[in-house]
């Protein structure tokens, strides 16, 4: 199976995507993954993170139970 690092880089690790687990510690940012990801597009959406949870960037357990490769071992 294919994984687009970047889509959930974008969505964990960066908690730009709220549904994944930063909605549920108050973080308001929302930002859908773009069609194409590419490095102006990743900084513009920083820019608008949650001003005051901005140091609250974190993975929570939604996301990876969600995952549909985990557990599986990266070639």
């Amino acid at each position: 199976m294919d994984i687009d690092i970047l889509r959930c880089e974008w969505a964990k690790k960066y908690g730009l995507v709220g549904d994944e687990g930063p909605k549920y510690m108050g973080v308001s940012t929302n930002i859908m993954t773009p069609k194409k990801i590419i490095v102006e597009k990743l900084c513009n959406a920083l820019k608008q993170y949650d001003l005051i949870q901005r140091r609250l960037i974190c993975i929570l357990e939604k996301c990876i139970d969600k995952c549909p490769v985990k557990g599986k071992e990266r070639r």
